[in-house]
């Protein structure tokens, strides 16, 4: 839905497709990271690095969110 938004902001057709991608790239980068950390460290302690990972994702999709509401409320009010 956000990509929707994003692109009926510019009044050109287009569609999310494009911008769904990159996103889902970066979910399954994600993913294949965790996989490697487990191969290099078998002895991981996986509690500890999903709380740690899950704490940096917050931190970075908040922000991201805040800089999103500044970003569309200044583009949408003239």
């Amino acid at each position: 839905m956000p990509f929707e938004h994003i692109i009926a902001l510019y009044d050109r057709p287009g569609d999310a497709d494009f911008p769904i991608y990159p996103a889902d790239a970066f979910g399954y980068t994600g993913n294949m990271g965790l996989l490697l950390h487990e191969l290099a460290s078998p002895k991981a302690r996986w509690l500890v690095l999903l709380r740690y990972a899950a704490f940096a994702i917050d931190i970075v999709l908040f922000t991201t969110t805040i800089v999103a509401v500044v970003w569309f409320t200044r583009r949408i009010r003239p």
